[in-house]
């Protein structure tokens, strides 16, 4: 039977590499952007304003504010959903 300690180390373990992948992801996606002159893709800020406006969240401050925090919560929610098809 596994230990505490085994049972943690798997977790980190698992952890860690879920982090090294979806960093390696995101630059292999940025750096063909760069490499193509392509523009990130406005789904994932679209998705994440429906959802803001579905639950009556409302995004504070001005409109470029407000557009920069989308922005970020749209790429932080499309980490776990691994690389977009372009």
């Amino acid at each position: 039977m596994r230990t505490r300690q085994h049972v943690v180390r798997g977790i980190t373990s698992g952890l860690l590499a879920g982090a090294a992948g979806a960093t390696a992801l995101n630059i292999v996606s940025y750096t063909k952007q760069a490499i193509d002159g392509t523009a990130s893709s406005a789904t994932p800020d679209q998705a994440a304003q429906a959802v803001a406006h579905a639950v009556g969240a409302e995004i504070p401050g001005s409109p470029d504010t407000r557009q920069n925090r989308l922005e970020s919560r749209a790429r932080v929610s499309g980490t776990g959903l691994g690389p977009r098809q372009e």
